[in-house]
């Protein structure tokens, strides 16, 4: 029986949804480079305030994260409990990181866009409201530490609320430039999908003829 366009669009999204999660468990294995990475900052002189016993906690942490994503990955390629859980782990990561205080900016922006590859609006929310709150957590945390080491900040209230106004505003932008190009992705995927089934009609209609 010939699966409908709407079928085929569904099983493409699915496909879709196992080769992305196949890539990110490839990053998060690469990820666990950043225990040693880290490391040499610190025997370098770079990283004053971090440990060697965080460098250790992040490599191990994301090798068994890893390699449950890569069991998940195996039986589940394109369950969305499997693209959640990667980018949850990616999240929480950098959380760590920040909390442990390795500078990250931008970098805390990297998980919403890398969700737009599942061209899965659920999940894209999902990560762009987990991302805010570890954000404003973490803040939160190293607030007294980063304010102690500011020359602008006489608080850390004042620190919390000047670093969340810049990373609020950011966020909101983030959100509404990611639904407008997943919203465009969608529709442009849908629409090869509608061309696809017009000409396999003309074409049935030629054959016909």
């Amino acid at each position: 029986m010939e699966k409908s366009i709407t079928d085929e669009y569904n099983d493409f999204l699915r496909d879709n949804r196992a080769k992305v999660n196949g890539y990110l468990n490839k990053v998060l294995w690469l990820f666990a480079l950043a225990g040693p990475a880290i490391a040499a900052g610190i025997k370098g002189g770079i990283f004053l305030d971090i440990s060697y016993m965080t460098c250790v906690n992040i490599s191990v942490v994301i090798l068994l994260m890893s390699l449950i994503h890569y069991l998940l990955l195996k039986n589940h390629p394109s369950r969305t409990l499997t693209c959640l859980f990667a980018l949850t782990v990616l999240d929480i990561l950098l959380a760590y990181m920040s909390y442990s205080h390795v500078s990250i900016y931008l970098t805390w922006f990297l998980v919403p866009i890398l969700s737009l590859l599942f061209c899965d609006r659920f999940i894209y929310f999902y990560v762009v409201i987990l991302n805010y709150v570890l954000m404003s957590a973490v803040t939160w945390q190293t607030a007294n530490y980063e304010a102690a080491q500011s020359l602008e900040h006489k608080s850390a209230a004042g620190f919390f609320m000047d670093k969340m106004g810049g990373f609020t505003i950011e966020s909101l932008i983030m959100f509404a430039s990611g639904f407008i190009i997943e919203k465009l992705i969608l529709e442009y995927f849908r629409d090869l999908f509608e061309q696809r089934k017009k000409i396999l009609e003309q074409e049935r209609s030629m054959e016909e003829k």
